[in-house]
């Protein structure tokens, strides 16, 4: 796993990393350049990553509402009647 420090580039051949699961709570902001190999720089990339906490704070509403709500049968969709499409006029 890679460690991110700010301000601290990340070098790398590979395509893609994983980052460690020790970003805090909040937002992030991660950029890419990308360097080929005559040393052409692509335009920096930015993207702004949101971690959220895994745990409901006390007296938090269940993660899943549906779980407790009582269970229905689903509407069933009306029928539709799809009419056939007009052949277009050929241009001259």
């Amino acid at each position: 796993m890679t460690q991110l420090f700010v301000g601290t580039p990340v070098v790398t051949e590979a395509p893609s990393i994983v980052v460690d699961a020790g970003l805090s709570v909040g937002q992030h902001r991660f950029q890419l350049e990308v360097v080929i190999d005559s040393g052409q720089k692509s335009q920096p990339v930015t993207a702004v990553v949101q971690v959220q906490s895994s745990t409901a704070p006390i007296g938090a509403a269940p993660a899943n509402p549906s779980a407790s709500a009582p269970k229905t049968a689903p509407t069933p969709a009306a029928p539709r009647t799809v009419g056939a499409r007009k052949p277009r006029k050929k241009k001259e």
